[in-house]
């Protein structure tokens, strides 16, 4: 499991962890790790660092906060759930027969205050859309 750290500033590296870099060997090498590490990502390389790296070694708890800090919905396979910009789970509503996986939570984003849905449309929530292989969607 690989768990990000965000930081503001290169002096704030954790000691004993590994600090983020966008080469395509260091990013390799980290995706075929089995073991657990802490990685520090800095703050404004955080959307690169989640459409490079492979969402599914990431630690689970922190998926939540990276779809807030990101403004993005991003997929977890593992448990079968989407996190969306405000870090609300929402869960599997159907799939199509071509594969396409379609995610929502009716009640939280009724009573959710960033609103990431038309507030005028029909639908009075958000429904996302995942193809099989996608695991991140950066917000419109």
């Amino acid at each position: 499991m690989i768990k990000p750290v965000v930081i503001n500033d290169k002096k704030e590296v954790i000691e004993g962890s590994i600090l983020f870099s966008k080469s395509n060997s260091f990013i390799e090498a980290l995706n075929n790790r089995e073991d657990d590490i802490t990685l520090c990502v800095l703050k404004a390389d955080l959307k690169i660092f989640l459409r490079v790296i492979n969402i599914d070694k990431l630690d689970i708890e922190c998926l939540p906060e990276l779809a807030i800090m990101t403004d993005s919905f991003i997929r977890c396979m593992e448990i079968n759930k989407v996190f969306c910009p405000a870090g609300i789970a929402l869960y599997k509503k159907s799939e199509k027969k071509n594969g396409v996986v379609r995610y929502c939570n009716k009640h939280q984003c009724r009573i959710c205050e960033k609103k990431c849905f038309n507030v005028k449309g029909a639908i009075p929530y958000k429904e996302v859309d995942f193809s099989k292989r996608s695991r991140l969607k950066m917000k419109k």
